[in-house]
């Protein structure tokens, strides 16, 4: 019996294994050209009579959060667009720190760093089951940081 062979990257199908990681490659560029796909980054400003209270500024920072400087001095407000949870008044250390925890939540939740082969009978009269095909688990060549 003959078969067909398919890799799935992102719920898209690629005829090769070397489309598919190519997709993946270009995914992570996208994802650091991109940051809002997985986090949204606001500046706060204190409330000028409310104590511990901020001010959301509404201009979402649509760089990545990497390239600020250590010693800006500004606080920010970041939400994770996968968990929903959302830290407010950090400083770019913390906002850092919770980028990264955000981007790993991202590429966890889109299962980003696998590739499905998928193998079936070439003969479409056939059904595939468990018997006659196979799901393989390939991990990308993508290093995701």
């Amino acid at each position: 019996m003959s078969t067909n062979t398919t890799y799935i990257y992102d719920r898209v199908w690629y005829d090769t294994e070397e489309l598919a990681q190519s997709a993946a490659q270009q995914k992570a560029t996208n994802i650091h050209n991109v940051p809002c796909l997985y986090s949204t980054t606001t500046v706060v400003t204190a409330h000028p009579t409310l104590h511990n209270a901020w001010i959301v500024n509404p201009d979402i920072i649509d760089f990545d959060c990497r390239q600020l400087d250590a010693d800006d001095t500004r606080h920010f407000n970041i939400s994770s667009n996968v968990s929903g949870d959302t830290i407010t008044a950090v400083q770019v250390a913390e906002l850092k720190q919770a980028n990264e925890v955000y981007f790993n939540q991202y590429v966890a939740h889109g299962d980003l760093i696998k590739i499905f082969k998928f193998t079936y009978p070439a003969d479409a009269s056939i059904i595939p089951n468990e018997d006659n095909s196979s799901t393989e688990i390939i991990a990308t060549t993508v290093n995701f940081t």
